[in-house]
């Protein structure tokens, strides 16, 4: 059975900057903004497609500042501290972590 569309990992035609001219072709942040709130069916469609495109997991590598040795919960506290800086909201799950961090 053949398979349709493109082959998995190519690249599409879509762009960041052809989104960006037709998003703004269509009336922008204001038109968005309207037709959101235009009825609670665009609002979870909305909320729908917000979801698709945010990322699921995030990994950050850290370096240790000037190469001392940090402990996890030391980690894991510069992660909370700069995510949350940075608007976003922080979940540890308790199964994952070592069991120095669990209490953090």
């Amino acid at each position: 059975m053949e398979k349709k569309g493109r082959p998995q990992g190519s690249k599409t035609e879509f762009s960041k900057a052809w989104f960006l001219e037709a998003f703004n072709d269509v009336g922008g942040k204001d038109a968005l903004v309207r037709w959101v709130k235009a009825s609670p069916k665009n609002r979870e469609a909305y909320y729908q497609m917000v979801a698709r495109i945010l990322p699921k997991h995030t990994t950050i590598d850290m370096v240790a500042r000037d190469r001392q040795e940090l402990t996890h919960r030391q980690m894991v506290a510069m992660c909370i501290e700069f995510l949350t800086a940075n608007g976003y909201t922080c979940m540890l799950r308790a199964d994952v972590l070592p069991s120095e961090a669990k209490d953090v």
